[in-house]
């Protein structure tokens, strides 16, 4: 902190412009999460009236937190009086450690939705996820602030440089590693389809930007400025992330409910023995379902014929997708290997 401190009696004029860089980047962050929350009401109105899932929880977790959080950091940057700064910066911190956890068990239950659900997996994958976790808790404990003289409440005080740039790193490469084993699995089962099928119908392209928005704030503080500048993207690679978890959300919802739009590898669409794994949620009965999508506007049915299709074991419900979707005789025969895999999942 005091060398903190000697920065900015050194240089106030690049500090303050700092500041401001970094009021700006938080209001526009703001903005287009609040843009995206009100835009997609309707979407989650429809999945309110449906079946509760781990997922859906989590979508209305991070809508939530994708608001506050900037918001938090915006009443903190821009308020001058002092009055309870501190609160508000811990709030800040606070809806960003939920955001950052709940989009990073997003990805986590997709990547085991795509590998299985086996102990040895959600074991596996679990366990890197707690220790992200931990190092985002330790940012919640504030310290005495410093009268800095400048209008910054007490966001200048930020963790060391090397804490700071392996949190983001460690966050960065946890989605990475998430990313590279959903597409090893994608790819080896899914030979013949394209890419855009393959990364985008599945959801896991959503990994790449926020991973890459953890890792562009990770390289901030390894360029030696000043605290301010290696925190400019921090409202950003916060919520980034979370708006990332909630697109694959909804896409994926909107996917899976379609009957004459399946999940396109077939591979991993099994319904899971354990409800709070399923990754989707099940609109209200009479929901108008299917939006412009990958493969044009759907034309699919209400929902309420959805009860008829789940009722129905694998075979029978592959061989009437296959019916509707003009698929000859041939494209019922399926291998020793892929067999044992349903087409079509409960969403």
């Amino acid at each position: 902190m005091a060398a903190a401190y000697q920065w900015i009696q050194s240089s106030p004029v690049e500090v303050k412009r700092d500041i401001r860089l970094f009021s700006q980047i938080a209001f526009v962050t703001l903005g287009v999460m609040l843009w995206d929350v009100l835009g997609n009401l309707s979407f989650s109105f429809s999945i309110m009236r449906g079946r509760r899932r781990v997922t859906s929880i989590l979508y209305f977790i991070l809508q939530l937190c994708m608001i506050l959080h900037p918001l938090f950091v915006v009443l903190s940057v821009n308020e001058y009086s002092g009055v309870s700064c501190g609160s508000r910066t811990w709030l800040s911190k606070v809806f960003g450690l939920i955001a950052v956890v709940c989009s990073s068990t997003m990805f986590l239950l997709r990547t085991i939705e795509i590998w299985g659900h086996g102990v040895t997996t959600m074991g596996g994958l679990g366990l890197p996820l707690l220790l992200q976790i931990g190092l985002w808790i330790r940012d919640l404990f504030p310290s005495k602030r410093t009268n800095i003289g400048v209008p910054f409440c007490d966001f200048i005080r930020t963790d060391s440089r090397l804490t700071l740039i392996l949190t983001f790193y460690y966050s960065s490469l946890l989605v990475f590693m998430f990313f590279g084993l959903s597409a090893f699995k994608l790819v080896s089962f899914g030979r013949g389809k394209t890419v855009n099928r393959l990364f985008i119908g599945e959801g896991v392209i959503y990994f790449l930007p926020a991973a890459l928005a953890y890792l562009a704030q990770a390289v901030l503080p390894s360029m030696h400025r000043n605290p301010v500048f290696g925190i400019l993207g921090y409202p950003l690679s916060v919520v980034y992330p979370a708006l990332c978890a909630c697109l694959m959300y909804r896409g994926i919802t909107d996917l899976g409910v379609d009957p004459r739009r399946p999940p396109y590898t077939s591979g991993f669409t099994q319904p899971s023995t354990n409800p709070q794994f399923v990754f989707a949620s099940t609109p209200a009965r009479g929901t108008p379902v299917g939006s412009p999508g990958l493969e044009g506007p759907s034309t699919s049915p209400l929902v309420s014929q959805d009860t008829e299709l789940l009722s129905m074991d694998s075979r029978e419900l592959n061989m009437k997708i296959d019916a509707e979707l003009g698929i000859g005789q041939e494209g019922n025969q399926r291998t020793a290997a892929t067999s044992k895999y349903p087409r079509f999942m409960k969403m």
